[in-house]
């Protein structure tokens, strides 16, 4: 009488699904920390937004506020530059008010 083993094929799909299991844990473990900097760098240039529109009043907001706007002691362009990617202040101002919805003093 022969012995029982598990056919080759088996075996083989046990170690994909294996390795992809493996796979998810690092993909999680690695992407919610990436997550949660991301999440406090919305929140900062959320913040920021609301300062520059409410110092601008009415109205287009005001670019020329930009350098005088920090948050949680980072400045609005370094917040800029974090979330949207650039440090230009008539870019930041679009990104966070509108196209069209900044004025340059």
């Amino acid at each position: 009488m022969k012995g029982t083993s598990l056919p080759v094929n088996v075996i083989v799909i046990i170690i994909i699904a294996l390795l992809v299991l493996v796979g998810l844990a690092v993909f999680f473990s690695t992407g919610m920390q990436t997550g949660q900097t991301s999440m406090s760098d919305q929140q900062l240039w959320q913040k920021a937004c609301s300062a520059l529109k409410m110092r601008s009043g009415l109205g287009k907001c005001d670019q020329s506020l930009i350098s005088d706007i920090t948050v949680d002691d980072q400045s609005f362009t370094d917040i800029c530059k974090k979330v949207i990617g650039t440090d230009d202040e008539a870019q930041c101002c679009e990104a966070c008010c509108g196209k069209g919805n900044c004025k340059s003093s």
